[in-house]
């Protein structure tokens, strides 16, 4: 019978759960309930392909209780959440292409997609899921962050500045938001309203000063802050 494996995180033990999907001759498909590995295991396992070591898991869940109901909208965010950790993108994106069509838009969903893209440096997918989040929830200071840097990093780092600008008020107190302005002057040349942002951000969070200093953006005025 075929066999497939599933990645889960259970944030609570900091380990992975591996579930074994079978697929029975009638084409169901029954997840078995699933070990829990620390990530140092996992990454193991998976360099020695996780196909070889079907019948370990076949051997070794006997004796595990009931088998695991189909999976929950959380169970789902989870999955995503434990393949972008361990880096698999791509995998993290397809968990989430599996959750229901009306809950797409969801915030939580949305969220996890612009946070996946991002890691994954697409930033062409991650400024249209980002604006798409501006649209459907614009008081969420989140969304403009992410657009603008998405902007920024395309070579539109004018554009980059005014999204920012034009976000909820609530980025007034988020230091992240006087910090990428800063960068974004710099860039621009607008060096002295780069400066001026950028020490705010710093009585804001004394950490990115220290960010500040090995940043590309700001080799330019780095001397002076």
């Amino acid at each position: 019978m075929p066999v497939d494996l599933r990645v889960y995180p259970c944030p609570e033990t900091e380990r992975i759960m591996i579930a074994m999907i079978i697929i029975d001759d009638e084409g169901t498909r029954v997840i078995t309930p699933g070990l829990l590995l620390d990530k140092k295991a996992f990454v193991k396992l998976r360099e020695n392909s996780l196909t070889v070591h079907c019948h370990y898991f076949v051997e070794q869940l006997g004796g595990f209780g009931d088998l695991l109901p189909g999976m929950s909208f959380q169970q789902k965010i989870r999955a995503a959440e434990g393949y972008a950790e361990l880096g698999m993108y791509d995998d993290a994106l397809a968990e989430l292409d599996q959750i229901a069509a009306n809950q797409q838009d969801g915030l939580e969903t949305l969220r996890m997609r612009v946070e996946i893209v991002l890691r994954k440096r697409d930033w062409t997918s991650a400024l249209r899921s980002s604006l798409k989040f501006c649209q459907l929830y614009p008081n969420d200071s989140s969304g403009f962050i992410h657009a603008a840097f998405c902007l920024h990093e395309l070579g539109r780092t004018k554009e980059a500045k005014q999204t920012l600008l034009d976000g909820p008020a609530k980025l007034l107190d988020e230091p992240v938001y006087y910090y990428n302005l800063g960068c974004y002057d710099a860039v621009l040349g607008n060096l002295d309203q780069a400066k001026a942002y950028l020490r705010t951000s710093f009585r804001l969070d004394k950490s990115f000063r220290d960010m500040a200093k090995s940043d590309p953006d700001l080799e330019r005025i780095r001397h002076e802050l």
